[in-house]
């Protein structure tokens, strides 16, 4: 990595808009590492924390999974609904990301995660919280850095998010288990709940 990033040229983070579905916010701004050295910084990091299965009892990568549950034999009356995490990245705090992903080294072991990373844990969370620091943005002639949060585009964004949610899924599914829920999945930001309406439901709404 120290190779690489003393090879690059670029120093700073540049941005571009894209349309959403969204009317409360028709634009998502969204950063582009591509030719900086933070591009081999992110990577590296990212690639070292791949090596974690994330904990979440929620997660579905692909969205066929949820495909073969709804057509796989099940209660009757399920219903469903779905909820996103507005602005998901943004709202991450860093540094609970940061104890999140200690957290989740020391489950997976901090000989293992060394050996799968040549670098040692503590090593480890004293890049990340620097990664955080280094996402300087250059746009119009002025230059940004992203306080709080995580940058859209990022090569960690999606991992560190799962890491943070993976955590309160977990709790949420340990405070659902009393209740009529049937199965919860989350994509990225997307949670769809599926419950199954008791009797006492049913005649509420007739």
């Amino acid at each position: 990595m120290a190779a690489s990033v003393r090879k690059t040229e670029g120093n700073t983070l540049s941005v571009f808009s894209a349309n959403t579905h969204k009317d409360e916010c028709p634009f998502r701004v969204i950063v582009s590492e591509r030719g900086t050295w933070q591009r081999h910084f992110s990577t590296f990091l990212q690639k070292s924390l791949s090596s974690i299965e994330v904990d979440d009892p929620c997660l579905v990568r692909k969205p066929h999974v949820v495909d073969e549950f709804l057509l796989t034999p099940r209660p009757k009356n399920v219903r469903g609904f779905s909820e996103d995490v507005m602005d998901l990245f943004y709202s991450l705090q860093q540094k609970l990301v940061c104890e999140e992903v200690s957290a989740c080294i020391d489950r997976y072991g901090a000989v293992r995660f060394q050996n799968a990373c040549v670098l040692s844990a503590d090593s480890f969370m004293e890049l990340l919280p620097y990664y955080f620091t280094a996402t300087l943005i250059s746009h119009q002639g002025n230059m940004f850095i992203e306080k709080e949060g995580i940058c859209i585009g990022s090569s960690l964004a999606l991992i560190l998010s799962d890491m943070l949610l993976a955590r309160y899924d977990r709790s949420l599914m340990a405070a659902l288990k009393p209740t009529n829920t049937t199965k919860v999945y989350r994509y990225v930001d997307d949670y769809l709940v599926l419950y199954q309406l008791t009797d006492e439901h049913q005649e509420k709404f007739r």
